[in-house]
Protein backbone atom coordinates (compact mmCIF):
# COMPACT_ATOMS: atom_id res chain seq x y z
CA UNK A 1 0.00 0.00 0.00
CA UNK A 2 3.08 2.18 0.23
CA UNK A 3 2.83 2.99 -3.32
CA UNK A 4 -0.58 4.42 -3.31
CA UNK A 5 0.65 6.67 0.03
CA UNK A 6 0.59 9.96 -2.32
CA UNK A 7 -3.24 8.59 -3.29
CA UNK A 8 -4.67 8.44 0.43
CA UNK A 9 -4.58 12.67 0.39
CA UNK A 10 -6.14 13.02 -3.49
CA UNK A 11 -9.35 13.48 -3.59
CA UNK A 12 -9.61 10.77 -6.03
CA UNK A 13 -9.04 8.15 -3.91
CA UNK A 14 -11.12 9.63 -1.20
CA UNK A 15 -13.87 9.65 -3.79
CA UNK A 16 -13.75 5.90 -4.08
CA UNK A 17 -12.07 4.93 -0.89
CA UNK A 18 -15.62 3.63 0.96
CA UNK A 19 -15.93 1.05 -2.55
CA UNK A 20 -11.76 -0.05 -2.11
CA UNK A 21 -12.79 -1.01 1.71
CA UNK A 22 -15.99 -2.89 0.66
CA UNK A 23 -14.29 -4.94 -2.03
CA UNK A 24 -11.46 -5.72 0.96
CA UNK A 25 -14.43 -7.05 3.10
CA UNK A 26 -16.36 -8.91 0.45
CA UNK A 27 -13.66 -9.92 -1.96
CA UNK A 28 -15.04 -13.51 -1.36
CA UNK A 29 -18.44 -12.84 -2.83
CA UNK A 30 -18.21 -14.51 -6.23
CA UNK A 31 -20.80 -11.85 -7.42
CA UNK A 32 -18.77 -8.46 -6.42
CA UNK A 33 -19.19 -6.02 -9.17
CA UNK A 34 -17.75 -2.88 -10.24
CA UNK A 35 -21.85 -1.77 -9.86
CA UNK A 36 -21.67 -2.90 -6.49
CA UNK A 37 -18.68 -1.19 -5.83
CA UNK A 38 -19.89 2.12 -7.64
CA UNK A 39 -23.36 1.92 -5.73
CA UNK A 40 -21.14 1.66 -1.99
CA UNK A 41 -19.35 5.06 -3.24
CA UNK A 42 -22.44 7.02 -4.30
CA UNK A 43 -21.11 7.35 -7.83
CA UNK A 44 -21.98 5.98 -11.20
CA UNK A 45 -20.12 2.59 -12.59
CA UNK A 46 -18.65 4.12 -15.38
CA UNK A 47 -17.25 7.22 -13.01
CA UNK A 48 -16.19 4.88 -10.73
CA UNK A 49 -14.14 2.84 -13.44
CA UNK A 50 -12.60 5.62 -14.37
CA UNK A 51 -11.21 7.08 -11.44
CA UNK A 52 -10.30 3.44 -10.18
CA UNK A 53 -7.82 3.50 -13.09
CA UNK A 54 -6.41 6.50 -12.64
CA UNK A 55 -5.49 5.50 -9.00
CA UNK A 56 -4.58 1.67 -9.47
CA UNK A 57 -3.58 1.72 -12.79
CA UNK A 58 -6.09 -1.00 -13.59
CA UNK A 59 -9.88 -1.73 -13.55
CA UNK A 60 -11.72 -2.83 -10.43
CA UNK A 61 -12.39 -6.05 -11.69
CA UNK A 62 -8.44 -7.01 -12.38
CA UNK A 63 -7.76 -5.52 -8.77
CA UNK A 64 -10.11 -7.55 -6.95
CA UNK A 65 -8.48 -10.52 -8.82
CA UNK A 66 -5.15 -9.29 -7.78
CA UNK A 67 -6.30 -9.33 -4.25
CA UNK A 68 -8.14 -12.77 -3.95
CA UNK A 69 -5.42 -14.21 -5.51
CA UNK A 70 -2.92 -12.66 -3.11
CA UNK A 71 -5.21 -14.15 -0.35
CA UNK A 72 -5.41 -17.56 -2.43
CA UNK A 73 -1.32 -17.73 -2.40
CA UNK A 74 -1.51 -16.74 1.66
CA UNK A 75 -4.30 -19.91 2.26
CA UNK A 76 -1.94 -21.82 -0.34
CA UNK A 77 1.13 -21.50 1.70
CA UNK A 78 -0.53 -21.36 5.09
CA UNK A 79 -3.25 -23.57 5.60
CA UNK A 80 -3.82 -27.37 4.56
CA UNK A 81 -7.12 -26.54 2.53
CA UNK A 82 -7.88 -28.23 -0.42
CA UNK A 83 -7.43 -26.26 -3.16
CA UNK A 84 -10.93 -26.40 -4.46
CA UNK A 85 -11.58 -24.58 -1.02
CA UNK A 86 -9.41 -21.96 -1.10
CA UNK A 87 -11.02 -21.40 -4.41
CA UNK A 88 -14.44 -20.74 -3.35
CA UNK A 89 -12.96 -19.04 -0.30
CA UNK A 90 -11.82 -16.21 -2.37
CA UNK A 91 -14.78 -15.98 -4.62
CA UNK A 92 -14.87 -18.50 -7.38
CA UNK A 93 -17.06 -20.85 -8.47
CA UNK A 94 -15.00 -22.71 -10.67
CA UNK A 95 -12.04 -24.39 -9.40
CA UNK A 96 -10.92 -24.89 -13.44
CA UNK A 97 -11.64 -20.52 -13.60
CA UNK A 98 -9.78 -19.93 -10.08
CA UNK A 99 -6.31 -22.22 -11.53
CA UNK A 100 -6.61 -20.32 -14.94
CA UNK A 101 -7.06 -16.65 -13.28
CA UNK A 102 -4.18 -17.68 -10.38
CA UNK A 103 -1.67 -18.86 -13.01
CA UNK A 104 -2.38 -15.79 -15.33
CA UNK A 105 -1.73 -13.89 -12.41
CA UNK A 106 0.44 -15.25 -10.29
CA UNK A 107 2.76 -16.63 -13.14
CA UNK A 108 1.80 -20.61 -11.53
CA UNK A 109 -1.02 -23.22 -10.53
CA UNK A 110 -2.04 -23.21 -7.30
CA UNK A 111 -0.59 -27.16 -7.04
CA UNK A 112 2.92 -25.80 -8.30
CA UNK A 113 2.56 -23.25 -4.85
CA UNK A 114 1.26 -26.11 -2.65
CA UNK A 115 4.11 -28.11 -3.71
CA UNK A 116 6.71 -25.93 -3.09
CA UNK A 117 5.54 -24.76 0.64
CA UNK A 118 5.04 -28.05 1.86
CA UNK A 119 7.52 -30.26 0.79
Amino acid sequence: ETELSGYYSSGKYKVIEPAIKYLEENYADPDLSSEDMARVAGISSVYFRKIFSIVFGQSPMRYLQSVRMEKAKDMLTGDYMPVSDIAESVGFKSIYHFSKTFKNIMGCLPSEVLKEERV
